[in-house]
């Protein structure tokens, strides 16, 4: 590649990774809305608990089946047949796309007919509870995976023709559903109108996709039919990868398990915790991911590894300048963010303290993870399956034992937060040195974390500064919001201008010349 194209390469890269942020952060600002509104309705209650517990089914199954496993082995393997057997391209995506609708049918059928058992099975909800609630949302739900299956599926077959816009709509398109359904239909469905929302959002999300992605039929070359032969190298590593799916799978349900045997509200304030640290984490993380994986997958085909672990280690940076900074504005302003996003209606300042809390024991742990993710999938598309298979498992272990042992401590329900950090921690480490070991320049590392530490420093200042005024009881919510809300406007801008100081690429908003390589 020359030195031309590369730098062209590497602009178009970030055009679209800050393409897919900014469509990611307007689709988060709407969820922080449609959070908003579910806890003003649904508030620290059973009702919520039973929801946000059923609503985890169909996304662990999505995890398992379709986002995690499907994409992780679905893009190098489009991404590789389109530069070697172009003519093969329309009998492949329909052979994968055959083999997910026939995997998805299990689940479906057994979210509508089983969906009581499986909540029984996971939780310690009342069963009169589960078979008049849970019944209901597990049946709606069974659409909702449907859409989202579909929705993955789409997405990741216009992600690998470097088309990102349409596909980053879809969960925007799903909270405004949720929202109408919600606000519209609860006096008169009550909480299974919030259900009826993600439906029809996935739904709607995946149709949306659907018609961009007709309209560029032609880009399709070749005879279109099934060929279990051509797809049989996917379905192997997706086969795999499903594995390690289910283990991660386990161990998000040992800690929603966990936090349903303590007391009333748990389920719902480690949901929402959850939620509150992923927005940045899929504003930052997803976004540059989902643009920088296909052309990371494009490199592996090629064979041209210190070329994979150079864009590697420029992607970890690119993921580093967003995360760290968001995650030590989010721990010095838990309380703040919380109470902004969720104290209305019946939750209360006691649970957004909870919320509070537990986002602190979350916020390292993001940075780790955002790592692990990553990764990962230099680890698949790099073919290196049993390192991938033993760290999932160490990983699993890891936060299964931590999390037993932590949640019965004083710690309580923030044990699980802990314990998902440390083990996230340690993978995150071995992952590093791996990187590490096989080259590619860390030029921007030193600027990074000297910019960090002023950033830290600027948060702790301002965290000190606001201390005295007391923010966020009901009645002083207007005004602390606005500061809040211009705290984190300030905190962005300093950001900023320290990333345009030390010339790191991406997040300091202008063209960079001379970059080192």
């Amino acid at each position: 590649m020359t030195p031309t194209h590369a730098a062209k390469t590497e602009r178009r890269l970030e055009r679209s990774s800050l393409l897919v942020m900014s469509m990611t952060l307007l689709s988060r600002m709407i969820g922080l809305i449609r959070i908003r509104i579910l806890a003003s309705y649904l508030g620290a209650s059973v009702q919520g608990d039973i929801l946000y517990f059923t609503l985890q089914i169909p996304n662990n199954f999505r995890k398992i089946l379709a986002e995690g496993a499907f994409t992780s082995a679905y893009i190098p393997e489009l991404a590789r047949i389109r530069a070697e057997h172009p003519e093969s391209e329309a009998s492949f995506i329909l052979t994968i796309f055959t083999v997910l609708a026939a995997v998805t049918v299990l689940p479906v059928l057994l979210l509508t007919a089983g969906g009581t058992f499986i909540i029984s099975l996971w939780s310690n909800f009342d069963a009169h509870l589960i078979s008049n609630t849970g019944a209901v949302l597990s049946a709606v739900f069974a659409l909702y995976l449907a859409g989202i299956m579909l929705t993955a599926f789409l997405s990741d077959s216009s992600h690998v023709r470097g088309r990102f816009l349409i596909p980053s709509l879809a969960p925007l398109v799903l909270s405004i559903s949720v929202i109408l359904w919600t606000v519209l239909g609860y006096r008169r469905m009550g909480v299974s109108a919030a259900a009826w929302g993600f439906a029809a959002g996935a739904l709607a999300g995946a149709v949306l996709i659907a018609v961009s992605l007709y309209r560029l039929r032609g880009c399709v070359r070749g005879a279109c039919q099934l060929s279990l032969k051509l797809a049989a190298p996917c379905l192997r590593h997706w086969g795999i990868l499903t594995v390690m799916s289910l283990m991660f799978f386990a161990d998000q349900q040992v800690s929603y398990y966990l936090a349903s045997a303590l007391e009333p509200g748990s389920v719902i304030v480690f949901s929402n915790a959850v939620i509150i640290w992923q927005l940045p984490f899929g504003i930052c993380v997803a976004s540059i991911i989902t643009v920088m994986y296909p052309h990371l997958a494009r490199s592996a085909s090629y064979g041209e590894s210190y070329r994979l672990s150079a864009e590697t280690l420029r992607t970890a940076q690119y993921i580093l300048a967003g995360m760290v900074p968001a995650m030590i504005f989010l721990f010095f302003f838990s309380g703040e963010v919380s109470a902004f996003i969720l104290l209305s209606g019946n939750y209360t300042e006691e649970a957004v303290q909870r919320t509070s809390l537990l986002l602190r024991y979350f916020a390292p742990g993001a940075v780790f993870l955002a790592m692990v993710q990553l990764g990962f999938r230099v680890l698949y598309i790099s073919r290196a399956w049993k390192r991938a298979v033993i760290l999932t498992m160490a990983v699993t272990l890891t936060d299964i034992i931590l999390s037993v042992t932590l949640v019965r401590t004083p710690l309580g329900l923030n044990g699980l937060a802990l314990a998902f950090t440390l083990a996230n921690a340690a993978a995150a480490a071995v992952l590093t040195v791996m990187a590490l070991q096989r080259g590619g320049s860390t030029t921007y590392l030193k600027p990074l974390a000297v910019s960090t530490l002023v950033f830290f420093l600027w948060c702790a200042v301002l965290k000190i500064c606001l201390a005295p005024l007391e923010l966020f009881t009901v009645m002083s919510y207007p005004v602390s919001a606005a500061v809040t809300a211009a705290s984190g406007t300030s905190s962005a801008a300093v950001m900023v201008m320290l990333y345009r100081k030390f010339n790191i690429p991406l997040f300091s908003l202008r063209k960079f010349r001379n970059r080192p390589s």
